[in-house]
């Protein structure tokens, strides 16, 4: 690649400058207006494949490393060694390769390339791909926007003291279930959910939906809030002992992450990684399966006193923000996020959510008398 694509080769070689407008791979320097009209009909050049200079400084740099002149002889390549399997050079044939058998002339290397069938196809594969990416990002941006005005009211009992209320898909209530204490919830598969206890006892209970009643409980001897399902693990908070992990298999216990957790924190995972919130903090922390921290979201103006948080299809964390009455959806880098529901939304002192990764819908808690489901468009 030339020193200065911006000026003219040629001019510059005059000592005029004058901004280039085209860029010549083979002659390896750029263009003015006056100089590309001579290039385009001199016999030396007139084959020659220029492209807009503006096109070409937005190349990735490991296209624009490509040279077609050899940098230590400051001459063109004009054969192919392919022993060695690299372009040379007269006088690389003569220093480096004079003993080399396989030679081609360059021109043949390169002349069918674009219109073969395989640069074909990877260029409409890029294409493809370049549009699927633009699409997904509009269809995100768009669903963001929209969702308040896709949203479907549903309204059912919220009760933390001694049951979980099971509710059918269009809101109504289906039935209770009496489970003691009752802080968070979540379905483990065959029927079977978990119920934390918050602040009121040492207990985790394994319920069976389908006969209502406890089936298991565990005894994890200290107070339990969020919980979250990794594979065959729970995963929940255990407040002044951290990020706890217990397997479902034989009921041992590991810690996660050994830093004192606030009081009714909240968890969920995506992929491996797990989210986390600190009400006392205001703070949604991101870690790997080893507590290895990835990203801490803070910002006071658009989320305080974070609780319940999901995941979505795409790693986004929506968050509840009680005190600042809302939802929040934080990037899986954790450097972006927007609020997408408020109290006019109908949300008043919000405590807990879950994102149906499956349906793409978006229930909602208040922490008295209602929930919402919202409808997050595909």
């Amino acid at each position: 690649m030339a020193s200065n694509w911006t000026v003219c080769g040629i001019c510059d070689f005059k000592h005029v400058t004058k901004p280039s407008v085209v860029w010549c791979s083979e002659c390896d320097e750029g263009l003015c207006d006056d100089c590309k009209e001579h290039h385009s009909i001199s016999k030396a050049s007139r084959e020659h494949d220029t492209v807009p200079i503006n096109d070409y400084q937005n190349l990735p740099t490991e296209v624009l490393q490509v040279t077609q002149s050899c940098r230590k002889h400051n001459q063109k390549y004009q054969i192919f060694c392919k022993i060695h399997d690299c372009p040379c050079c007269k006088k690389c044939f003569i220093d480096v390769h004079n003993e080399c058998k396989e030679f081609v002339d360059i021109d043949d290397v390169i002349k069918d390339v674009k219109s073969s069938n395989a640069f074909n196809e990877i260029e409409h594969t890029l294409s493809d791909i370049a549009e699927f990416i633009q699409k997904v990002r509009r269809n995100r941006e768009e669903n963001l926007l929209s969702i308040r005005d896709n949203k479907n009211k549903l309204k059912m009992k919220f009760n933390r003291q001694s049951y979980v209320t099971v509710v059918k898909p269009d809101g109504s209530k289906d039935f209770d279930i009496k489970s003691g204490h009752a802080f968070d919830v979540i379905y483990l598969g065959d029927n079977i959910i978990a119920v934390t206890s918050g602040n009121f006892s040492q207990y985790i209970s394994l319920i069976d939906i389908e006969l209502k009643n406890v089936k298991k409980t565990l005894n994890v001897g200290k107070n339990n809030d969020g919980i979250a399902l990794k594979d065959k693990d729970l995963i929940y908070c255990e407040r002044s002992q951290g990020l706890m992990k217990m397997s479902l298999s034989d009921d041992s216990v590991r810690k996660i992450m050994y830093s004192k957790l606030s009081s009714w924190s909240y968890v969920t995972t995506f992929n491996d990684i797990i989210m986390y919130t600190e009400k006392e903090k205001n703070t949604v922390t991101c870690i790997n399966m080893q507590g290895q921290v990835n990203w801490i979201f803070k910002d006071e103006n658009i989320l305080k006193y974070p609780q319940g948080l999901s995941v979505d299809n795409y790693g986004n964390v929506y968050v509840i923000g009680r005190d600042s009455c809302n939802v929040v959806v934080i990037s899986p880098d954790g450097q972006r996020h927007r609020e997408i529901l408020s109290a006019k939304d109908g949300l008043q002192m919000p405590s807990v959510l879950n994102y149906d990764r499956v349906s793409n819908k978006l229930l909602v808690a208040n922490l008295k008398d209602k929930a919402y489901l919202f409808d997050v468009a595909s």
